[in-house]
């Protein structure tokens, strides 16, 4: 009876000791599959920050910089399309017009009028200055330009932080006769790009997606000639889709980052931002590193609470013991007492019966 009734207790206290485990387990299990999901949901939200910072961002440079240059553009060019023919390429009529015309549009950009030849014929600016080596070399690159184009024509100033743009105009029977040129001042879109928080170790960049070219970036390279981040960015281009997302390590810094691209409406140029990993996460890695750390703590306490308990159970069961022999045996001579003699005979009393049956004689036998 007692046998069972400690066995039982013993059953229990170990079954307690593995309920702390099991709970300690299972606690882990729970944080960590917290720890994923906040990081997927970290992750997911990246990828929707890098978006919707494209979107703005494009819409911007598309609606507010590139289309208003380039319907003026569109409209000075076709003002001035469809005059006579000139052997002498274009006349004082048409500069006049082209003077008249520029002063009508409302943007202040200057205008330049360039004849088939690649010469500056007119101004809308009254400046003096000579033109520089790099409006001389776009200018030549007009005149090289295929006769049957009648597109936007966008090329990179090498020196200076510029877009040249350009618009063929036509004569009445459709031969080319020249083109309406201006520039946009970079620093315009650069300041765009400070008003977008990519933190502290982000990118924004501008690439042509019909060249591997880089039109701007900021911050700037430390050498804009290296092409090893500018080729593997391109790679990224030259699927044909106009947005999507992707992480690359870039070969520059050693920076992991989650890039986002986008087309700038139908113009070659890709719009290109940046998020470091590191920036983006840096919150996750701050909960991840408590997590850590309380989880340490809390198995530290569950270990120390669990060998407390055992000590506690091999404590108990030594002071069972001690007393069930205490119950039995004399304390001084160590010998079994009355209570042990009675009942090893309530024992010896019940085997007897169980063997002989109830009709049997129990005779004691001892010595005087």
């Amino acid at each position: 009876m007692i046998s069972t009734r400690d066995s039982a207790r013993s059953a229990l206290q170990t079954w307690r000791g593995h309920l702390w485990k099991v709970f300690g387990c299972g606690l882990f299990v729970l944080l960590a599959a917290l720890l994923v999901v906040a990081y997927r949901q970290t992750e997911r939200q990246a990828r929707l920050d890098v978006r919707n910072l494209g979107l703005a961002l494009e819409a911007r440079l598309d609606s507010g910089l590139l289309q208003p240059l380039h319907a003026n553009l569109r409209t000075l060019a076709t003002r001035l399309s469809g005059g006579e023919v000139s052997n002498h390429g274009l006349d004082a009529t048409l500069i006049r017009r082209f003077h008249e015309e520029a002063a009508s549009l409302p943007s202040q950009m200057p205008f330049e009028l360039i004849d088939e030849k690649g010469r500056l014929v007119a101004s809308s600016f009254d400046g003096t200055a000579a033109p520089s080596f790099d409006q001389l070399r776009y200018w030549s690159l007009l005149a090289r330009q295929a006769q049957d184009g009648d597109s936007l024509v966008i090329e990179q100033d090498p020196n200076q932080p510029r877009l040249h743009f350009a618009i063929p105009i036509f004569d009445r029977l459709g031969s080319r006769q020249g083109w309406v040129a201006t520039s946009l001042n970079l620093a315009t879109v650069l300041e765009l790009f400070h008003e977008v928080d990519v933190g502290l170790h982000g990118v924004i960049s501008v690439r042509r997606v019909d060249r591997p070219e880089s039109v701007l970036r900021d911050p700037p390279l430390a050498n804009p000639l290296d092409p090893q981040e500018r080729v593997a960015l391109d790679e990224q281009h030259v699927s044909g889709r106009r947005d999507g997302d992707f992480y690359m390590r870039s070969p520059l810094d050693g920076i992991e980052r989650l890039y986002g691209f986008k087309r700038i409406g139908e113009y070659p140029l890709a719009l290109t931002i940046g998020l470091a990993t590191d920036d983006y996460r840096k919150e996750w890695h701050y909960t991840f590193g408590w997590a850590c750390a309380l989880s340490a703590v809390f198995f530290l306490v569950i270990i120390s609470l669990d060998r407390r308990l055992h000590r506690a159970q091999r404590r108990e069961s030594r002071a069972t013991a001690d007393l069930a022999f205490m119950a039995y045996h004399d304390a001084l001579t160590g010998l079994p007492n009355r209570h042990r003699i009675s009942e090893r005979i309530e024992e010896a009393i019940v085997g007897g019966l169980a063997e002989f049956g109830k009709n049997r004689t129990l005779r004691f036998s001892g010595h005087p």
